[in-house]
């Protein structure tokens, strides 16, 4: 209430000043002939002056000049008056246009930029309203209704089969560890993403005590993208079991800092994604969504000094990893590289990545022997990249040249 009448009491001061100054009325003709009967009297005066030999042609010279200047500037006055004069009439209708088209656009540009309605809040208002909504923010159901249909990928029949019945084996055997960890994932790649997450915290659940980090930080990421992007009460549950299990997740914190950001605390969002940008490396998978977002939540927060850091610079190994490597058994290198090849597959297979990494994974589990587990990728691969011919192509190309493909 208070903007607003700022808001007013301005507009009415510049107006009022406007109108008083279009009320200020031009010299009238007779106030210009008798400026301009004084300048001749003044030079008929040092005419008589230098007739009688009171002033010297000089100096008679230069005030000729100077009334002479006068003369010019009056006449110029009287001009301008004469032509405002002309244009008297518009210069109301000019006015009142100007007058509408500022208030005009000013209130269309508040009403695009602007938050109109929006109470003028104090930081603890604020703060109570964002707690109010956080705690009635719906459940991931209850989100997902008033969601659009999402289009999803078309897929081969015969891998449909090869859903539907494991889907049947699990049904038949919920209790099934292992079928319930296939059904997720192969869930997750037909962009069922709800029956992912189910499959997933059933995973969860059979494991009891004994389900790690990536067991819950998997539900919970399935649960957000099933939101498509939405931090659910159920997510947040999720989020908070793994963080239970490591404090400094990552990637749980990434999306603790989004449950934050959607329920209008900018503030508390952007300190704990400044420390994740300050921890990152160049291969994490948090660093883009941040640099895309922070310098916003910067704003949003009231920090208007923030800078975004230059990109964390790419490390290889050091010489003591080389060195190390060196000192392995042929036994010791060979499991060093079935991990590596194993951390690659897990990561593709929970977070995606570009198709070089599917080939690179394509290549390696070949080169292992491992010819089952290389065709199980493609397959994966063929379904993942279904909407991206030229990706798929490159990957095509590869499994051809291992035999993979015809």
């Amino acid at each position: 209430m208070l903007f607003w009448a700022l808001v007013t009491a301005i507009t009415i001061c510049v107006a009022a000043f406007l109108i008083a100054a279009l009320r200020i009325p031009a010299p009238s003709p007779e106030e210009q002939d008798q400026d301009l009967q004084f300048y001749k009297a003044q030079l008929d005066e040092v005419e008589r002056d230098v007739a009688r030999g009171i002033l010297m042609p000089q100096e008679a010279q230069q005030l000729h000049a100077e009334i002479a200047r006068r003369l010019l500037k009056s006449a110029k006055i009287q001009n301008v008056g004469a032509a405002e004069a002309g244009r008297k009439p518009w210069v109301p209708v000019a006015a009142v246009l100007t007058a509408f088209l500022l208030i005009g656009g000013s209130v269309a540009l508040y009403g695009t930029l602007g938050a109109p309605g929006y109470a003028d809040l104090s930081q603890s208002d604020r703060i109570t309203r964002a707690k109010e909504r956080y705690e009635n923010r719906p459940s991931l159901g209850a989100y997902i209704e008033r969601l659009p249909p999402l289009d999803k990928p078309a897929t081969d029949a015969a891998y449909l089969d090869v859903i539907e019945q494991l889907r049947q084996a699990v049904a038949d055997r919920p209790d099934d560890l292992q079928g319930q960890i296939f059904l997720a994932k192969f869930e997750a790649s037909l962009q069922n993403l709800m029956a992912a997450s189910v499959a997933q915290e059933n995973v969860v659940r059979l494991k009891g005590a004994d389900a790690g980090v990536d067991d819950h930080f998997d539900h919970a990421e399935l649960l957000i993208l099933a939101g498509r992007g939405y931090v659910s009460p159920e997510a947040e549950t999720a989020l908070k079991r793994a963080l239970a299990l490591q404090n400094d997740h990552a990637l749980s914190r990434y999306y603790m800092g989004l449950l934050l950001l959607q329920n209008d605390r900018p503030d508390r969002a952007f300190k704990d994604w400044q420390r994740l940008l300050a921890e990152a490396e160049p291969d994490s998978p948090w660093l883009e969504p941040i640099r895309a977002q922070i310098e916003d939540v910067a704003l949003a927060a009231g920090v208007t000094d923030f800078k975004l850091p230059p990109l964390p610079v790419k490390r290889g190994p050091t010489q003591d990893d080389i060195e190390a490597a060196g000192r392995m058994t042929s036994e010791e290198q060979q499991a060093m590289i079935e991990g590596m090849v194993e951390g690659l597959a897990e990561r593709l297979s929970s977070e995606g990545g570009p198709p070089e990494d599917w080939t690179k994974l394509l290549r390696a589990l070949s080169v292992l022997g491992r010819e089952l587990d290389a065709l199980e990728i493609y397959k994966e691969a063929q379904v993942v990249f279904a909407d991206h011919p030229d990706a798929l192509k490159t990957i095509e190309e590869t499994a051809r040249l291992l035999g993979m493909a015809e």
